[in-house]
């Protein structure tokens, strides 16, 4: 084999593309448990396709495990503390400033991207008081409107300006892909694309509960993600396969047991467990809906070279914790499903076990397109771990929750907080430490502990100090101080 066959191979599997195509998906609310389940009962092929393509990375964390300020560090590469969105109210119950309207939009990802066409369908940040205009960053913008973002029928979406319903039988999730699809159909030519694709499967919706509210513990466990009821019939393999998925929280140590926090003491009766399973089947079922949609904006692409990005904005307990919500700082809430593939790209097809957080992903897609953040950003590139190389990583990163009160005796509620989760490669590996805003704390040693039952904070006061003095530095750091502090 002549050196000039063998660099010609080598310019065949790893193409030089300038500008590719960029699909993020951004899902609400998956639990890796949720994901994983459908892994197994079959119901998600094509996603899973997809992601043995690319980059898995399994220790992908969301710094403030809710909703608005996930998204804005997702937007901004910075930790929620820096983005002004603290919290998915306007303002939130401790003063700070809460949603989408405290967001410097011209500097998110979409304003650095010149050169892009740049395109959002569906959930973008919390504004509980309607939808957005069109954000003038964005080319295309096709934003859901709250509230009825949490609807699977009878949606509404501001389409560049314009309300439009969804009609009758219309599935948000089915209704997103077909738009989605047909706009990069139709402008993929002219430029390359950044598509945000954010459905808000499989996030509980308000078409159906399993019991009426009374504004207990008990709430958490009445809501469920309303599935396309077109799938009953269209795909009924899947659809019996999702209602069979095994219930993977049911069968861990943590499952209705108490957080060892005292006063986060909480218990599930055996109607709370019976519904939690009940939870779980139906966002299974709200899963074959969103398998379609990512196998079909994949293939809009064509033949085009293409970074797809599937990744949700927090994790979720189902019952793990006695918890049904995300907000805490443990495992369930923070940890995400996130597969990176760039198609026609060369990258290799692998697992990476760094610890990766999501405002490391505007600041990835920016080196991915050749453009530069306008503000600075506490995220790192992913590029260099896409490409298959090995370098120096983030050791730890900070955990916040800026809610400003909570309610001990509803389930959606946590009190706030500020952690450090330390990786494998740690001086102190796998342990979580958090400092509550209203007094105490809790440490977690996950190399024995693996499902955070035992809280030794009272035990280990030379790991507190440690872990707190990192902790301080994390809280006071901005930019490339914050990626010393990770280090």
């Amino acid at each position: 084999m002549t050196l000039l066959w063998v660099a010609a191979a080598l310019l065949v599997t790893a193409p030089v593309v300038a500008q590719p195509h960029v699909l993020q998906i951004t899902v609400d609310d998956m639990s890796l448990s949720l994901l994983d389940g459908a892994r197994l009962s079959g119901t998600v092929p094509d996603i899973y396709s997809i992601a043995a393509l690319g980059t898995m990375f399994p220790r992908a964390v969301t710094t403030n495990p809710i909703c608005a300020p996930s998204r804005a560090s997702m937007m901004t590469g910075r930790y929620s503390g820096r983005t002004g969105v603290h919290c998915n109210q306007p303002t939130c119950l401790n003063g700070a400033t809460g949603a989408a309207a405290y967001l410097d939009h011209a500097n998110t990802l979409p304003a650095w991207l010149t050169g892009y066409r740049k395109a959002h369908f569906g959930k973008w940040i919390n504004h509980p008081s309607g939808g957005f205009a069109p954000l003038p960053e964005w080319d295309e913008w096709q934003g859901l409107v709250d509230p009825s973002t949490y609807l699977a029928y009878g949606w509404t979406l501001n389409v560049n300006g314009a309300l439009v319903q969804g009609v009758q039988g219309e599935h948000q999730t089915r209704a997103l892909a077909a738009r989605a699809v047909s706009w990069i159909s139709a402008n993929k030519g002219a430029a390359p694309l950044y598509v945000h694709l954010a459905p808000v499967v499989p996030h509980f919706t308000w078409d159906y509960a399993l019991a009426p509210f009374d504004g207990t513990q008990a709430d958490g466990w009445k809501v469920v993600s309303f599935p396309d009821l077109l799938d009953y019939t269209l795909n009924p393999p899947a659809w019996n396969a999702a209602i069979g998925a095994a219930f993977i929280p049911g069968s861990k140590p943590s499952f209705g047991a108490t957080l060892k926090v005292p006063e986060l003491a909480r218990s599930m009766t055996t109607t709370d467990r019976d519904r939690a399973r009940t939870q779980y089947a139906f966002s299974q079922l709200s899963l074959i809906a969103l398998n379609a949609l990512v196998r079909d904006a994949v293939a809009a692409f064509g033949a085009d070279p293409v970074v797809v990005i599937f990744v949700s904005d927090n994790g979720y307990n189902h019952g793990e914790h006695a918890f049904s919500a995300k907000m805490s700082p443990t495992d369930e809430s923070i940890f995400v499903p996130l597969f990176i593939y760039g198609k026609g790209l060369g990258w290799p097809a692998q697992m990476r076990q760094e610890m990766v957080l999501l405002q490391d992903l505007p600041v990835t897609i920016a080196a991915i397109a050749g453009a530069t953040p306008t503000a600075e950003v506490d995220g790192r590139s992913l590029l260099p771990l896409l490409r298959g190389e090995s370098l120096p990583w983030r050791t730890a990163a900070m955990i916040e929750h800026w809610e400003g009160t909570w309610n001990v005796s509803y389930q959606a509620d946590f009190p706030d907080y500020h952690a450090i989760r330390t990786a494998p490669t740690d001086p102190l590996p796998r342990r979580l430490y958090v400092e509550f805003l209203g007094g105490g704390c809790a440490l977690f040693d996950m190399n024995v502990d693996p499902y955070q039952m035992t809280n030794l904070c009272a035990s280990r006061p030379a790991e507190v100090a440690t872990l707190a003095a990192r902790l301080g530095a994390l809280k006071a750091c901005a930019g490339s101080t914050c990626i010393a502090a990770e280090n």
